[in-house]
């Protein structure tokens, strides 16, 4: 059972990071739709604020992921 646990986590932290990639994208599309539309709402700030947020964290955190996954492949390689 923890074996499982573990697996999860790791995958977990492993792909995490698209679902603030997929809501920032989505956000800045929801942006751009505002935009376009005449006649509509000129406020399309928090959908550009929050896609740039949910950017930079997704960004952020496979940064980390690809680091990490590195560091570890490097250590496997290393001989005893």
């Amino acid at each position: 059972m923890i074996r499982v646990l573990k697996i999860l986590s790791i995958i977990i932290a492993s792909a995490g990071w698209l679902i603030p990639a997929a809501a920032g994208v989505h956000s800045l599309l929801r942006a751009v739709e505002i935009l376009e539309v005449p006649g509509g709402p000129i406020d399309s700030f928090p959908y550009s604020a929050f896609a740039r947020q949910s950017l930079t964290l997704s960004g952020i955190w496979l940064g980390i992921v690809i680091v990490a996954w590195c560091v570890y492949c490097l250590r496997a390689r290393r001989p005893s």
